[in-house]
């Protein structure tokens, strides 16, 4: 039975015909949204602000590699982004369909949903960014042989050197050696990417289409590093996680466990030890020449001097003496770091591009969350279908003491139109909370909603990843590689007022709000759904040979929709079997839910 373009059931006689299809993960993403949990709006606090400004004045960035979700070093992770400021990644080499849950039944693709979700989770402590390539877990393979089998090995070299020249990374560090040692083939498949890659991201002739099709120039990381965390002997760095955070009041290690815990499928739950705590690695390549085994010796982190003198400014004033010198501090780094980007345009380095984009980004977040401006946007339906009508909701509140201008328009491109975006900005004065609303069209069809590497059916162990969207008319390439596509978001523009003036922009996911009389207030992502949702049960039906008599399958609709639906369902059987007779149903209200029985029996012999 067939349920959505490009997927299949287990091979079955029969298929459903008259009613909407949809792809057979949906009810999942509807049980485990894969969006980290969506939380009412905020300024950041302090802890917020504190940990944007570590992120300000200088360019360190790394890149971590291994082969399933719950492999990387969260702790390393942890103490890079959370206390150097650093921006990280963790590259997973797939989602880790192969393993074991413990807290469900999902196996396969929707174990592998999953372990995305936990790993985004888990991101959301530790601060890093998520990428995969397209390998498919296959399940456990003793040597590297074995891997390469299932991974064609040039694909998921490319997939890497993708990521690094996306990413460009200084140092990359590889939590496998991609010997024997690892154990797991696919721990050996890790291990050998992550130095072949260091090895060729840099050579143009290496995937020269990287460039041509997708933008992304050669790069050469400056060092490879390896986790000494299962081979204590071969250290040569060791690197305190156990250092207090003081804006959170925890260590390192202790956030780095919360988010480890994380894992629930894989039985990953952590103490959050107090005290010492050592990440050990294992220098193996140095491009620098710099002679010294520390992280980033001999690599240039550095930016223009007049703009660090002024982030190092900022990080000498109390952060709850918000207005009087915090924000004339954050408007001057700001013009000067406005100025670079302008600079930086006529040469067009990709990473002093990616370096100064990452500022502005950073230092954006700081500004909002110093101005006290909080941010909302709430679309009126959660589970919206094609062609329903829809409000989108803006909510600005001034909790500061200056009075500023916002405007709010929806992000383009995605499943719902909202017409001519013509907003003015909005005045908000001290302690006011301004509301407007827009309204729009659902235009994105059910199967938008449907992750992107499973649009398509994979390609033996690999997910085929699609080049285009009919639907939302765009490009995916920027999407390869990513958790999951760009959620539908709002986008806030806030300027301050004043000498020196000020901008900022945020950028809040779509959700939907209620009262859950339990757990108080629930927020949930927007999912484009069908207008009924149909599941079959058995999926699966079995006829001994030779056994006459009838079985019967039943057939549960559920519709999606505010306003009235009919249809009709039919079972269609394969040539020769006896015809079963089809049902209308209707529905008049958003949820119902309606049980068909249909008997069938086999044909005569």
């Amino acid at each position: 039975m067939r349920l959505g373009p490009g997927f299949a059931f287990p091979p079955g006689p029969f298929t459903l015909a008259g009613v909407p299809r949809l792809s057979p993960w949906l009810p999942l993403l509807l049980a485990f949204p894969l969006s980290a949990q969506l939380q009412p709006p905020s300024t950041g606090g302090y802890v917020g602000l504190d940990q944007e400004l570590r992120m300000l004045g200088h360019q360190q960035r790394v890149l971590m590699i291994a082969a399933h979700p719950d492999d990387e070093d969260t702790e390393l992770l942890t103490l890079l982004g959370r206390g150097f400021g650093a921006e990280v990644a963790y590259l997973s080499l797939n989602r880790g369909e192969g393993g074991q849950n413990l807290i469900g039944g999902e196996l396969g693709e929707g174990l592998g949903l999953l372990r995305t979700g936990e790993l985004l989770a888990a991101r959301n402590f530790d601060g890093a960014t998520q990428y995969f390539t397209r390998a498919y877990d296959f399940g456990f393979s003793k040597t590297l042989g074995d891997t390469w089998a299932h991974w064609p090995r040039d694909s998921i070299l490319k997939d890497v050197v993708r990521t690094i020249r996306r990413f460009r990374p200084q140092v990359v560090v590889t939590i496998f050696s991609g010997t024997p040692r690892d154990g797991h083939g696919q721990h050996q498949a890790a291990g050998w990417a992550a130095r072949e890659a260091f090895r060729v991201a840099g050579d143009s002739a290496v995937f020269p289409e990287l460039l041509s099709r997708e933008g992304l120039a050669p790069f050469a990381p400056a060092k490879l590093y390896h986790s000494t965390r299962f081979d204590t002997a071969a250290t040569t760095l060791t690197l305190k996680g156990g250092a207090l955070d003081p804006a959170v009041g925890q260590s390192y290690h202790q956030i780095a466990m919360r988010g480890r815990s994380l894992h629930r499928s894989q039985d990953m739950g952590q103490l959050q030890g107090l005290g010492p705590s050592a990440v050990r690695l294992q220098l193996l390549e140095d491009r620098t020449g710099a002679g010294r085994d520390e992280l980033l010796a001999g690599v240039d982190t550095t930016l223009p001097a007049a703009y660090v003198t002024l982030i190092d400014s900022l990080r000498r004033v109390p952060l709850q003496d918000r207005s009087p010198r915090l924000m004339p501090l954050l408007a001057r780094a700001q013009a000067v770091l406005e100025r670079l980007a302008g600079e930086d345009r006529a040469g067009a380095d990709p990473s002093v591009s990616l370096t100064l984009q990452g500022q502005r980004d950073h230092l954006s977040r700081a500004i909002l969350a110093a101005s006290g401006v909080v941010l909302d946007a709430v679309l009126s339906d959660d589970r919206v279908v094609p062609g329903q009508a829809v409000t989108l909701a803006f909510a600005a509140w001034n909790t500061g003491p200056d009075s500023v201008a916002v405007s709010g328009v929806p992000v383009t491109g995605g499943a719902i139109d909202f017409g001519p975006l013509l907003e003015a900005p909005r005045p908000v004065a001290p302690g006011e909370v301004v509301r407007w609303s827009l309204p729009g069209t659902v235009t994105g069809s059910p199967g938008s909603g449907t992750p992107y590497y499973l649009r398509a059916p994979r390609v033996g162990d690999l997910y085929a990843w699609p080049a285009d969207d009919p639907d939302l008319r765009q490009s995916l390439v920027a999407w390869w590689g990513q958790p999951f596509a760009p959620p539908l978001r709002a986008r806030f523009e806030v300027h301050g007022h004043g000498a020196p003036g000020w901008h900022a922009a945020a950028e809040p996911e779509l959700s939907w709000r209620t009262n859950d009389q339990a757990r108080g207030e629930v927020r949930r992502p927007i999912e484009v759904v069908p207008r009924i949702e149909v599941s079959l049960d058995p999926a699966t039906e079995v006829w001994p040979a030779g056994r006459d008599g009838r079985t019967r399958l039943v057939v549960t609709l559920t519709h999606r929709a505010g306003e009235a639906t009919a249809g009709t369902v039919t079972i269609e059987g394969p040539a020769g079997w006896p015809a079963v007779p089809a049902q209308r149903f209707g529905f008049n209200r958003e949820d119902e839910t309606r049980e068909m029985l249909f008997p069938v029996r086999p044909p005569a012999g």
